[in-house]
Order: structure tokens, then sequence, then C-alpha cells
């Protein structure tokens, strides 16, 4: 996983990639929870936004988005961490909303 600490990190995220590989993703940190919202304004491939509360736990998915579109997409539940990876990944892995994460290497 990558990962975005920075405001321009986060603001570029997996922008312009034409390709993601089946196991990689890109894993969005914040120093605390909040509502999170997330385009795909000039992002080329389909993903799965997995919002994560600060104790781990998946708050919510946003499925498939589609690329290129400037709608926001949010779960409407407090989020600390943003995890992307690509469309049909959280469906294909069983995760749902309470599946817990842990996350290994991110200092």
């Amino acid at each position: 996983m990558e990962l975005a600490r920075t405001d321009e990190e986060r603001g570029r995220g997996l922008m312009f990639r034409e390709h993601l590989d089946a196991d990689a993703g890109m894993l969005f940190l914040y120093e605390g929870e909040d509502i999170r919202r997330f385009w795909m304004r000039n992002t080329l491939i389909p993903l799965d936004m997995l919002f994560i509360s600060a104790d781990q736990r998946v708050v919510g998915i946003v499925e498939n988005a589609e690329p290129q579109t400037d709608t926001l997409r949010q779960v409407g539940q407090p989020s600390q961490y943003v995890l992307e990876v690509n469309g049909g990944f959280a469906a294909a892995h069983g995760i749902t909303a309470s599946t817990p994460v842990e996350f290994r290497n991110t200092e």
C-alpha cells in the first residue's frame, strides 16, 4: 500500500493511474476522525473506498466509484483513514462495515 500523509499526497491520491495491481492501493492517513469526502476527478479506474475509524474498523464502503467524476463520495460516519483499492476488492474479500483492519509500517 502507498501512504498519503500530506495534503499534497492526499489531494493527488490515485489520479492519472491507468492500472492498479490487484494487491495494491493507497491508505489516506489523517490526524483525527471526521466526515471524509472523496471525488474521482482525474482518476481513471473504478475504486472501492473503505472508510476506517480511529479504532481500525471499517465504518462504511463506497464500492466501484465511477472514474472521472466530481461526485462527492462519503459514508456519513467519521473516519480517520480511507483505503482506496480496485473496484470490487471489498466484495471479493468479504469486507463489510465493522470489518477490523490492521495497519503495519505506517510510521
